[in-house]
């Protein structure tokens, strides 16, 4: 999985070091406070997107919450998108 990490931080290199440690947990429920245009989304879309691909979790397991309506289309969107199909249905380990 650390292969994941490594594209990840050269996909979005500005990625700090509370970011990438927020993708990588994969134990229990995960609460992200941060300002504004500090990266929330990214890091929820990047932790789901390590934890569906890790096979850690189903994304019919998962559950993100947002304030707006359009933060919650917009996460789906990027979500889906960096989902291959098969991965939606992966079992957990």
């Amino acid at each position: 999985m650390k292969d994941i990490i490594k594209v990840f931080k050269e996909v979005f290199p500005n990625l700090n070091q509370n970011q990438i440690d927020a993708i990588l947990t994969t134990e229990g429920p995960l609460l992200i406070l941060a300002g504004l245009m500090t990266g929330k989304t990214l890091t929820l879309i990047l932790r789901t997107l390590y934890l569906v691909i890790s096979g850690k979790a189903k994304l019919i397991e998962i559950v993100l919450t947002t304030f707006t309506e359009k933060s919650a289309f917009e996460m789906r969107d990027r979500i889906f998108s960096g989902c291959r199909k098969d991965w939606l249905y992966r079992k957990t380990k």
